[in-house]
């Protein structure tokens, strides 16, 4: 099984065994755990153009399902917008993962102890940089690093949730069938000795 431990969420490990992918805070001391991811039902369809996109993992101390806003959440809940929508409510300097997420919830990222993680969809490719949400200046319960970008188990498995979306308008993606198709491929003992190099992954639940 592997850790990611150098950016994005501190510590991610795919869990073979329960079909889960978990991650923990800096010190070790607090952990979230996801088995499936949920394309929220007010996220836009995928096409030609430029995306904002934000996976919520955790509200504060919250387990299991949270509510943000008005949204209720579980582990695992990607939001995804059309850039363009974005742009034209965004206030002058605010960024545009925080606008998407006010545009989403109608709060302001930074008064919250949301535990979350931005990238966008530009020419087609899932782009995992975000200083709003992959290194928040709260860093409420220590997820986070300090870089911009996300750790490779956790923009694999979200590349794969969202290309189920693009392909299949399937809003759910089950950990446990990823973990099924990476064994059906024989990279299982790789992923075990912390060998195997994540890449995309097309995967049918």
């Amino acid at each position: 099984m592997t850790y990611a431990t150098k950016k994005g969420m501190s510590q991610a490990k795919l869990l073979v065994e329960t079909g889960q992918i978990r991650f923990r805070n800096m010190d070790s001391s607090k952990e979230i755990k996801i088995g499936s991811y949920h394309i929220s039902c007010k996220s836009d369809p995928i096409g030609n153009k430029k995306m904002m996109g934000i996976i919520l993992y955790q509200n504060g101390n919250e387990s299991g399902i949270f509510y943000v806003g008005k949204l209720k959440c579980r582990p695992g809940y990607i939001l995804l917008i059309e850039s363009w929508k974005i742009i034209e409510i965004k206030k002058e300097n605010e960024t545009m993962h925080a606008a998407t997420f006010r545009y989403f919830t109608g709060l302001d990222i930074k008064k919250t102890n949301i535990i979350a993680g931005g990238f966008s969809i530009q020419n087609n490719e899932l782009v995992d940089r975000s200083g709003t949400c992959n290194a928040p200046t709260n860093n409420f319960g220590l997820f986070h690093d300090k870089n911009r970008c996300m750790n490779n188990v956790e923009k694999f498995v979200l590349e794969t949730a969202v290309t189920n979306w693009q392909l299949r308008k399937q809003q759910n993606t089950e950990v446990s069938t990823i973990v099924k198709v990476l064994k059906e491929i024989g990279v299982i003992k790789e992923i075990q000795k912390d060998k195997f190099e994540f890449q995309f992954l097309d995967v049918i639940n």
